[in-house]
This record gives C-alpha cells, sequence and structure tokens, in this order.
C-alpha cells in the first residue's frame, strides 16, 4: 500500500477509514451539539446585563446564577420550588428577568441557581420569543407558532 491507495480493487484500507471517521467526529462535534447565544437580562430596575448563554434544550425554564441575579437586582417572587437536576432535585428559588433575544424580548420566570454558574436558556423562554433551534446549523431560527 502505498499513499493510502490499496493493493486490492474495492477492499476498504482500514487505516485510511479509521482516519476518516476520526476526522469527521472531530468536525461534527466542533460543529453540532451547543447553542452559545449573546442574550440581554433586564431587571425590573431597569439594571441590564449583556451574557453569553447556553440554550438548554433540556431545561424548562431558564437557569440564572445568583450572582448574576444579585448584580440585576432580581427580587426572588417565589421559594422552596423543587427541580429535577441531573444530580436528583434540589431547592430553588424562582424570579422574573426581561429577556432580550434576537430582537424580540418577553419577561420570563426563572430559576435562581447556586449551583449552575452560567445562563441556561430554558424551552420555555425560546417558545415564548418565538425561537427554536436549529440542529442543522447549532443556530436559533424563527418557530411557527401552533394555534390549535
Amino acid at each position: 500500500m502505498e499513499g493510502g491507495v490499496n493493493a486490492i480493487p474495492g477492499v476498504i484500507d482500514v487505516g485510511l477509514y479509521r482516519n476518516f471517521i476520526s476526522t469527521v467526529m472531530v468536525e461534527f462535534v466542533e460543529y453540532m451539539g451547543h447553542v452559545w447565544v449573546d442574550v440581554e437580562l433586564i431587571s425590573g430596575g431597569d439594571r441590564e446585563v449583556r451574557v453569553k448563554a447556553l440554550v438548554d434544550s433540556g431545561a424548562t425554564l431558564t437557569v440564572i446564577p445568583r450572582a448574576l441575579a444579585v448584580e440585576l437586582g432580581l427580587r426572588v417572587t417565589d421559594r422552596g420550588g423543587v427541580v429535577m437536576t441531573a444530580g436528583g432535585p434540589v431547592n430553588v428559588e424562582f424570579g422574573e428577568v426581561k429577556v432580550r433575544l434576537m430582537g424580540r424580548e418577553a419577561t420570563v420566570r426563572v430559576v435562581i441557581s447556586d449551583i449552575i454558574d452560567k445562563v441556561l436558556i430554558g424551552i420555555t423562554t425560546l417558545e415564548i420569543l418565538g425561537l427554536m433551534i436549529d440542529p442543522t446549523t447549532s443556530t436559533l431560527k424563527e418557530a411557527p407558532y401552533l394555534l390549535y
């Protein structure tokens, strides 16, 4: 075998195949999966912050780290809620924040987290804003509203 060409036509060069699959998988991991967006969060007191947020299709609600909630001056609207996490049930507090994303904005209920250190955009926020994940481009796009 010279230069990666098979000596027998029609027979796959296993080494070449492994290199191809490794390259494809690395490219797939780099371009697919995580969706990061620039989002503006605005409190009722008109404090505003722009952050990079991870869109999490597995999260129902949007999550704000406690430090950011304090910076924004968010008011806790509900205590003692229990949410399910990968580590099991966790007691949390809830608040409300205005989310501005891709030219759209809405006030949404958020989880104030002592555990998660980044903003996670949950699926209900996406639905309220009329957005959805495009898995082919790892970006957000306009979602159709269903009225039935």
